[in-house]
């Protein structure tokens, strides 16, 4: 049986919304035929429902994934409203005023020009509300840099804190803009699982520079997207050599890889300094 490898980046790009950057799955398989990656998100904070689909490429191809043109995408709402998604300049298909509240269920269609259909269900989630993030540094921690102008500054570590939607299973990722830019290769996510109270807490995998500016969006997830982000977390982080490769299962039918996810986003900024402990 031939196997498969897989080589993962994930790259940003800029959409118009609130949600100004999404990540881009390129998934490069050896040796077979080019199969559909699909990474579709509505936003029930700003709602907007964003598709970007592409083909996957040989291990061997260094081009970057072709965006899958002709697609008919099709976003069906709880009460029977249908939501036709048009395709942008950006090549990603997109659909405005979706109104997503907690529990609401979406089905999301997707037909190639070929007549190959993949369809997702997911279901709304809560609004975790405000949070807060705060720097510091620890014991033998890393030292600090000096900036253009001669000062010396701080680096420090972020600890989330915020408070778990009651009466459900979540799962939450934190998106980073660090001075403006989306810092796409930044992995964190959580779920309440493992915690023993209402308060949540998470340190992120990046470190701050004392002063800067900072930007941190608390999303709501569901479970399909969480799994299939913690795979794509293994399959990069165990590298090519793997000895059981494997491909990364979303909630798309059709063998297609990739996710429909909503979720709910709330952003907070802030201004690097240290937090004594």
């Amino acid at each position: 049986m031939k196997k498969i490898f897989i080589k993962l980046s994930i790259a940003a790009s800029i959409l118009f919304t609130l949600s100004a950057c999404t990540d881009i799955i390129e998934l490069d398989l050896e040796n077979v035929e080019p199969r559909i990656i699909i990474e579709a998100t509505l936003n029930a904070s700003d709602s907007t429902c964003v598709v970007h689909a592409t083909f996957s490429n040989n291990f061997y191809d260094t081009t970057q994934n072709s965006t899958v043109n002709d697609l008919s995408v099709i976003l069906y709402g709880p009460q029977d409203q249908i939501y036709n998604l048009t395709q942008d300049i950006t090549g990603n298909y997109t659909t405005y005023n979706v109104v997503a509240n907690q529990g609401d269920e979406f089905l999301l269609k997707i037909t190639d020009k070929d007549g190959n259909e993949y369809s997702a269900n997911a279901v709304t989630p809560g609004n975790p509300g405000p949070f807060l993030t705060l720097f510091t540094n620890f014991e033998g921690g890393p030292p600090p840099v000096v900036d253009s102008a001669g000062n010396e500054r701080k680096r420090l570590f972020g600890i989330n804190y915020w408070l778990d939607i009651p009466n459900e299973v979540n799962y939450y990722r934190f998106k980073i803009y660090y001075n403006g830019d989306y810092l796409n290769d930044s992995y964190n996510f959580v779920d309440d699982q493992s915690s023993f109270s209402d308060t949540m807490q998470m340190g992120l995998s990046e470190l701050f520079i004392e002063f800067d500016t900072v930007r941190v969006d608390l999303i709501t997830i569901n479970q399909a997207t969480y799994d299939f982000y913690q795979q794509l977390m293994d399959i990069q982080f165990s590298g090519i050599n793997s000895t059981t490769p494997y491909n990364p299962i979303g909630n798309f039918t059709n063998e297609a890889i990739g996710y429909f996810c909503i979720q709910t986003v709330v952003s907070e900024e802030f201004i690097v300094f240290e937090f004594p402990f």
